[in-house]
């Protein structure tokens, strides 16, 4: 599916952090780690202030979304795995995947976007945070 819009690519922005809220929710759940534990907890909440981030950039710019058209842009290359295994080694794995994936679609967000500079800087932003996000996986 193709997003094809300013407003299509901040649904999706959103869609990607609720799944991946969900996914760490899950995952706290079934780690006995309390460390691992603990940090799949503050991952799944700075998901949350990132579902708040988009909707008030979506808010705040919703003049311009009707103005620029994205084209050659679509969520398949984007989807996430958001099943969580079992085995404590397989949920990091997938959740460094899912972040990698998260970075590539902001990144070519803000590329698409770039016209609007404020939006652009914003998804920026947001493609370094999962950075350091999959810095912390790393460290597990």
């Amino acid at each position: 599916m193709s997003l094809n819009s300013f407003g299509a690519i901040l649904s999706f922005a959103e869609e990607l952090e609720s799944q991946k809220k969900q996914y760490y929710k899950t995952a706290a759940q079934k780690t006995d780690n309390a460390g691992v534990r603990e940090i799949f907890e503050s991952l799944g909440a700075e998901c949350a202030k990132h579902i708040k981030l988009i909707r008030r950039t979506r808010q705040e710019n919703v003049t311009e979304m009707i103005l620029e058209p994205v084209k050659n842009f679509f969520r398949e290359s984007f989807i996430l795995d958001v099943k969580v295994p079992d085995q404590a080694a397989e949920i990091i794995m997938a959740a460094k995947k899912n972040e990698e994936a998260v970075i590539a679609f902001y990144t070519e967000a803000a590329l698409k976007l770039k016209a609007l500079s404020e939006v652009s800087g914003i998804l920026k932003r947001l493609a370094k945070k999962q950075s350091i996000r999959l810095e912390k996986l790393n460290w597990i």
